[in-house]
C-alpha cells in the first residue's frame, strides 16, 4: 500500500492554511443560542486549506494535533516502557531549558533524533498507525528550517505554557509527543516510521498469498450531530446507508459489537484544555480490509465555565 495521505504544505515549509469549517445557520432553542457566544470551531488541520495564509507561528500546532487519538495511543505505550518514558522526560526538560536558553536547542534535536533512532519508539508508532492512521499525517514535516526557527515557533504557540507547566508523567508523554509531531518531526523521523509501517503492512498477506489488506479513508463532512454513539450512527448513516457497496445495519451491528473502541475515540478526539465537545462537525473512516476505524474527527467546543 503506497502511503499518499499527505499534507498540503507550503512549498517552503514555512507558512499553512488553517481551515475552519462553517457551521450551517440552523434555528435552535433559546437555551442554545444563549450558549453561541461562548462555542468556538475546533479547526482541522491547517495544512488543508487554499484560500489563505497564514504565519506557523500565528496558528497552535499543539491545539491540532493534542486532541488526535493516535497521540493518547502512542502516549500510552510510551509510558509503560521504561526507555521511552525517560526519552520523553529528557525531551521534556530540554524543552523547559531552551525557553530560557536558546543554545540549548541543540539538545531538543539530539533528543528527537535519539528517540526516532529507537526502535522500540518505531514498532510503538507503527502499532499506533494500525489502530490511527492519522499518525503519519501529522509526523509529515511542518518546518523545512533550523532549530532555533522551530524553537521560535513553538514559543508563540498558544497553549505550549501549560504544555511546560505539566508535572503527571501521563500529561508531560502527551504534551512531549505533541510537540514533536508538531514542530520537530524531520524527513528522516516521517520516512523511519512510514518504512517500518510499510514492512508492516506486508506482513498482512494471507496464507494463501491474497493481496495484502488495504486502508481505505472515507471523508464525511458538513455533518451535525452529537459526540456520541447514536451521533456516530447517524453520521455514518449519512455516508453509508445509500451506499450499494456497504450494509449500513452490519455496520451498525459493528459498532455495538465494539462499543467501547469507539466510545473511547469519540472522548479521545474532543480532549482540549478547557474546552466541552458539543457537536461533531466532520468524521474521517478508516476501513481496515472489513473492519472500521475511526480517523480524524472535527467538532463544535464550547469553553468551560468557571464556577
Amino acid at each position: 500500500m503506497s502511503l499518499d495521505h499527505k499534507r498540503k504544505i507550503s512549498s517552503d515549509g514555512l507558512t499553512a492554511n488553517p481551515k475552519r469549517r462553517e457551521v450551517s445557520n440552523k434555528e435552535e432553542t433559546s437555551d442554545d443560542d444563549n450558549d453561541n457566544e461562548d462555542e468556538e470551531m475546533v479547526p482541522d488541520s491547517p495544512y488543508t486549506s487554499e484560500d489563505s495564509n497564514f504565519s506557523l507561528g500565528d496558528i497552535s500546532w499543539i491545539h491540532f494535533i493534542l486532541n488526535r487519538q493516535f497521540v493518547q495511543v502512542l502516549s500510552r505505550k510510551v509510558e509503560t516502557d521504561f526507555e521511552l518514558k525517560q526519552l520523553a522526560k529528557e525531551l521534556f526538560q530540554s524543552l523547559r531549558n531552551a525557553v530560557e536558553d536558546g543554545e540549548q536547542v541543540s539538545s531538543i534535536v539530539a533528543g528527537v533524533k535519539k528517540l526516532f533512532e529507537s526502535d522500540v519508539f518505531v514498532q510503538a508508532c507503527v502499532e499506533t498507525y494500525m489502530e490511527d492512521p492519522q499518525l503519519l499525517v501529522e509526523l509529515e514535516p511542518n518546518f523545512n528550517t533550523e532549530g532555533k526557527e522551530r524553537m521560535e515557533a513553538l514559543k508563540r504557540d498558544m497553549l505550549f505554557p501549560s504544555i511546560l507547566q505539566e508535572t503527571q508523567t501521563n500529561a508531560i508523554i502527551r504534551g512531549v509527543l505533541t510537540v514533536v509531531f508538531g514542530y520537530w518531526s524531520d524527513k528522516d523521523c516521517y520516512n523511519e516510521v512510514s518504512e517500518a509501517v510499510n514492512k508492516e503492512l506486508q506482513k498482512l498477506h494471507k496464507p494463501n498469498n491474497e493481496p495484502p489488506v488495504e486502508m481505505v479513508y472515507h471523508d464525511i463532512p458538513n455533518i451535525d450531530v452529537s459526540p456520541d454513539i447514536e451521533g456516530l450512527k447517524e453520521a455514518l448513516a449519512i455516508r453509508y446507508r445509500d451506499d450499494p457497496n456497504q450494509d449500513y445495519n452490519q455496520i451498525c451491528e459493528e459498532v455495538d459489537s465494539n462499543k467501547s473502541y469507539f466510545e473511547e475515540k469519540l472522548n479521545l478526539s474532543s480532549d482540549l484544555p478547557g474546552m466541552i465537545p458539543k457537536r461533531i462537525t466532520r468524521l474521517v473512516v478508516a476501513w481496515v480490509g472489513k473492519s472500521l476505524k475511526l480517523g480524524g474527527i472535527d467538532f463544535v467546543a464550547r469553553r468551560e465555565q468557571n464556577p
